[in-house]
């Protein structure tokens, strides 16, 4: 058994984690290169300029492979040598032996005679030589496999079923070629064989392998791109021609790119859109929600303007794309509909509004809250523009540090894009159907109050206030709705009842307002139990 072959190790397994498929791949092709180079195996572990194939780390989302195009069949034959005594030591003035070369001879298991001499700097001595011969490779796949497996950098391995052996993800089959050999192994309970799996969905048959070199091309007719550069490239064609079709420019970075690589076996592109009306959010924020959330590719327009277009990378090639579109384009309305949402909300307030929260904030215990680092940080900035013949007071209002960010306050994602458009924005929506809507639910909470106040009757100091701020809303109103909503006249009503309850005049009520509120008050009281008109000092 002479010669060199392709070896080939595939491991199937259930939906990998695309973050971390990269690495994972490329650390078991590593591992399994230097378990050949540990065991002095002739294989083309580097690549080289020869014109023959490199070793590749193959990976898709349900496999990760090391292909390495040229390893010897069997292990080099290996001499090894073991140092003796020297000539003045081993052997006395009559030329005998002496105890110290039979004891060493005797130690390495053969006789004085079968001991060789060598000669150094120092001069002559004896020396044990041993030929090992070489293992087949075969034999020795065993081993380097379950040193690879035990270097991957796994850093939480899960369980399946009633097994104690542990991995990424649950495994299901391995094929182990060497040449068109099938290398026999077991690992994570799994026998090697010839038998990979296609597309789940495609292919979901058994894909017959006839040895390594062939491995890619019977994945790729079962609809498994099994290389990551091809997987990559047709992504990009597939982006391209979707982009074509909406009339944009698509924007696919590498980092999204190499994603929806690791999440896809066969990539094809679907180009959905979504409501105009969410493009008042700003871009940052949808473009975040897509490419983040979502993996959609964002298309733009004439001056890097975002449109209404996207582009969603299917796993399937299928015979109703209108459907995936469908539901791709409804899978991403809410989140747009909750950054729109929570953009309307911090828009509400200036930036400036949310500063007297970092009070409350620890930023260090000898350095204070947020907002101390916050006014130290505003001193600096007043201080450099002096030195630097800028205007101080417009220094101090730019800053990053005053203008507050309202996610430090709230936690919301899209609100770094709301401090930036927030206040172009926040003067179109002050009035309108807005503030009308405001000044409804105002009324309705003002009527509330005054019913649940309590025994006393008394207005609260918050009450009023936000019975001022309520009728704000209500000026610039039809003299009729004014009369018939006023928020302040409902709380006057509302106090003068109260007050009639115990008996003396509430603010403001003079003559026969004063005798119907107390009329008013009296039918309350007749409707309550006897107790109760006790506690009161009403006769029963």
């Amino acid at each position: 058994m002479t010669g060199t072959a392709a070896l080939l190790i595939e491991l199937g397994t259930e939906e990998l984690p695309p973050k971390a498929l990269d690495d994972l791949a490329v650390a078991f092709l590593n591992a399994i290169s230097e378990g050949l180079i540990k065991r002095q195996i002739d294989a083309k572990t580097h690549a080289t300029s020869d014109g023959t194939p490199n070793p590749a780390a193959y990976r898709s989302p349900r496999r990760i492979a090391a292909y390495i195009p040229a390893v010897a069949r069997m292990q080099p034959t290996t001499t090894s040598e073991v140092l003796g005594p020297y000539l003045n030591i081993g052997l006395d003035a009559n030329g005998a032996p002496t105890p110290a070369l039979v004891g060493f001879a005797a130690k390495n298991g053969v006789a004085v005679d079968e001991l060789q001499r060598v000669s150094d700097a120092k001069g002559e001595r004896f020396v044990v030589r041993r030929e090992r011969p070489g293992r087949p490779t075969a034999e020795l796949v065993q081993e380097i496999l379950d040193e690879a497996l035990k270097a991957l950098p796994i850093p939480k391995p899960m369980r399946w079923g009633a097994h104690a052996y542990g991995f990424v993800r649950p495994a299901h089959w391995l094929v182990v070629l060497h040449g068109s050999d099938v290398v026999d192994a077991s690992v994570l309970g799994l026998r090697s064989g010839r038998q990979s799996r296609g597309h789940r969905f495609h292919h979901p048959q058994p894909v017959h392998v006839a040895d390594a070199d062939s491995w890619l091309d019977a994945l790729r007719a079962a609809k498994v791109l099994a290389d990551p550069a091809e997987r990559r490239a047709r992504i990009r064609e597939e982006v391209a021609r979707a982009g074509r079709d909406t009339g944009g420019e698509p924007r696919l970075s590498d980092g999204l790119l190499d994603e929806i690589a690791n999440l896809t076996e066969w990539p094809v592109a679907i180009g959905c859109t979504f409501e105009r009306a969410f493009l008042d959010v700003p871009a940052e924020a949808l473009v975040t929600t897509m490419e983040t959330n979502q993996k959609f590719v964002p298309v733009f327009g004439a001056g890097a303007r975002l449109t209404e277009h996207f582009i969603g990378i299917a796993n399937i090639e299928s015979k109703d794309p209108a459907e995936i579109r469908k539901g791709y384009e409804r899978v991403i309305r809410p989140r747009f509909a909750d950054a729109k949402f929570f953009f309307d909300e911090d828009r509400k307030q200036p930036l400036e509004a949310y500063q007297a929260s970092l009070k409350t904030v620890t930023y260090q215990q000898q350095l204070g809250s947020v907002w101390d680092k916050v006014v130290r940080v505003a001193e600096l900035a007043r201080v450099i523009a002096n030195r630097c013949g800028v205007d101080a007071g417009l220094a101090t209002r730019a800053r990053g540090a005053r203008q507050v960010r309202s996610d430090d306050a709230h936690g919301r994602r899209v609100s770094g894009a709301a401090g930036r458009h927030g206040p172009l924005l926040r003067d179109r929506r002050r009035r309108g159907r807005g503030g009308r809507r405001r000044a409804r639910r105002g009324l309705r909470a003002a009527l509330r109050r005054r019913r649940d106040r309590g025994r006393s009757g008394r207005p609260r100091a918050g009450d009023r206030r936000a019975d001022r701020h309520a009728g704000r809303h209500l000026r610039g109103r039809p003299q009729a709705q004014r009369q018939q909503g006023s928020v302040r006249a409902a709380a006057r009503r509302a106090r003068s009842g109260a007050y009639a309850d115990r008996g003396r005049p509430g603010p403001r009520s003079q003559g026969p307002d004063r005798r119907g509120a107390r009329a008013t008050a009296g039918n309350r009281i007749r409707g309550q139990g006897r107790q109760e008109r006790r506690r009161r000092g009403h006769a029963a």
